[in-house]
């Protein structure tokens, strides 16, 4: 919420603002949010440029129980790519 002071309007103190966060892959399932965020995440369609996907060989067993794969994808800082994806406001 804002408040006006003088001519200009001023933020208050409870505004939040989020860069939001991009996701793709199993972090877009369901299944994976739900442990992390207590809930499915609302998202839409984004891409992320300048990257390109790595794979990403996962340690925890029960990220491989909840996911089914022990090897995910990762992205990397790669001139020229992009990747598609979901953002989360």
């Amino acid at each position: 919420m804002a408040y006006a002071k003088g001519a200009a309007i001023v933020p208050s103190m409870q505004t939040k603002q989020s860069d939001g966060l991009f996701s793709f892959g199993t972090r877009t399932l369901p299944a994976m949010q739900r442990p992390l965020f207590d809930a499915p995440v609302p998202q839409t369609l984004a891409a992320l440029f300048g990257h390109g996907l790595v794979d990403v060989e996962i340690a925890d067993s029960e990220i491989v129980r909840l996911s089914g794969l022990s090897v995910h994808r990762g992205l990397a800082r790669r001139w020229k790519d992009q990747w598609a994806g979901l953002r989360s406001p």
